[in-house]
């Protein structure tokens, strides 16, 4: 649109000759609107082998996130054919109705701007530049909030120590000889703690605040549940801000008369929703009392804060899984497979706890890698709009800027006079984009 409007005054003479020699205005319609279609539709081919070709070489930038081609869904194929009308539409209406405006005495007699009826060119295609700015600086400014929050995820304190632990994933095969499992495997020099639990950090069956959890003024709220055994602590290696494990001593034992009570352990975030001052001893969900409170740690999700969690000492269900921290200078998985095989014939499953993360740090890189790649393609966009308004622009002032030259103007004033309506522009795009 802003290429089309600029060189109105190029095609201007055309229009006035075709009006004199009988064409109609809808014909002329008809003329500019076909020729922004066959730009849409050559663009369109275009861009649809490029996606072709980049389904077919599955570039290391997009890294598998484009592996589906829609020109192999009729529904799809339909869709863009839709679209292209839709764009040449969008694109080809306005040019057409100002280029098909101008009246023929006044073109033919020099007066471009007095023939041409149809709003305000100039003022559109300045709109049309900022439009594009203001659209260009929030990708970039969305870019860099972005490249922060990878470097904030990749450097965060995760609240728990994930390197040198194994995740065996499989161990409800093992039935009632869970626990001969666990002692059996502490016995070994290379290992210096393990513990069974329903679910580890970094798991993706971890991220819905599934249950609920009464305070003592009997309002629910919404956690994550772990059940655990006391060592899960010490293999996680978290910190106790206050209180300690599941072994520490209940701050109000029960009476006869009444129910008795479980000793859980919370987190900071767990503290703060439910108000308590000071948590320690205090009853929640009727049967429960607090004995510790964990610092905050990070689950799977990576786009969403820290939630309420209350972690249980487990029952003696054989479905736990089983963290295991090895020494770090004797990280070898073989020596939890040399225990594992006096216990089942099955094959371990395992994998390391810290690739969990690693894998979800990816998965954020990856996305900002694309829409980087994306957004340069965006400000580009934007430039060559700019640049086909600064054509134009030279193009009109060729005189002004030659009588200037003549006059003692240097080539930087001419530059920096230039310039400045291109300024003021980026400047407006920057102000709309602080509102």
């Amino acid at each position: 649109i802003n290429i089309s409007t600029a060189k109105a005054s190029v095609r201007m003479s055309e229009v006035a000759v075709k009006r004199v020699l009988g064409s109609s205005r809808k014909w002329l319609i008809f003329q500019f609107i076909s020729e922004s279609f066959f730009q849409v539709l050559l663009a369109s081919m275009v861009s649809l082998a490029l996606v072709e070709g980049l389904v077919k070489l599955s570039p290391g930038f997009l890294d598998g996130m484009l592996d589906y081609s829609v020109l192999h869904s009729t529904e799809w194929v339909i869709g863009i054919l839709l679209f292209l009308l839709l764009l040449t539409f969008c694109s080809g209406v306005y040019p057409a109705l100002y280029l098909s405006s101008g009246r023929s005495a006044h073109i033919l007699r020099g007066s471009t701007s007095k023939g041409l009826s149809l709003f305000n060119a100039a003022l559109f295609r300045r709109s049309a530049t900022v439009v594009q700015f203001v659209l260009a600086i929030i990708l970039i400014a969305g870019v860099i909030t972005m490249f922060q929050q990878l470097n904030y995820l990749d450097t965060r304190d995760l609240g728990y120590e994930s390197g040198n632990v194994f995740i065996l994933d499989n161990t409800f095969l093992l039935g009632e000889s869970n626990e001969a499992f666990k002692q059996e495997l502490s016995r070994k020099s290379g290992v210096m703690e393990a513990a069974y639990a329903d679910h580890f950090p970094n798991q993706s069956d971890i991220t819905v605040l599934d249950f609920m959890v009464k305070d003592e003024a009997g309002i629910e709220h919404p956690f994550i549940r772990y059940r655990t055994d006391p060592t899960f602590f010490d293999v996680m290696q978290m910190d106790f801000v206050l209180g300690g494990p599941f072994d520490t001593p209940l701050k109000k034992e029960p009476s006869n008369n009444e129910t008795a009570l479980y000793p859980v352990i919370v987190n900071e975030v767990a503290v703060k929703a439910m108000g308590f001052e000071d948590p320690l001893g205090k009853v929640i969900d009727d049967n429960r009392q607090i004995v510790g409170v964990v610092n905050d740690f990070v689950f799977s999700d990576l786009r969403q804060g820290i939630s309420p969690v209350m972690i249980s000492q487990r029952g003696q269900e054989p479905y736990y899984k089983m963290a295991v921290r090895m020494a770090p200078d004797n990280f070898d998985i073989e020596i939890v497979k040399e225990v594992w095989s006096q216990f089942s014939d099955k094959p371990l499953r395992w994998y390391e706890f810290s690739s969990n993360y690693d894998k979800l740090l990816e998965e954020e890189a990856k996305t900002f890698q694309a829409i980087l790649t994306f957004s340069i393609f965006t400000v580009i966009i934007s430039c060559i709009g700019l640049l086909g308004l600064a054509v134009f622009t030279t193009d009109q002032r060729i005189k002004e800027f030659g009588i200037r030259k003549v006059l003692g103007a240097s080539v930087v004033d001419i530059v920096r006079l230039f310039s400045w309506d291109f300024v003021k522009l980026i400047l407006i795009a920057f102000v709309l984009d602080k509102f």
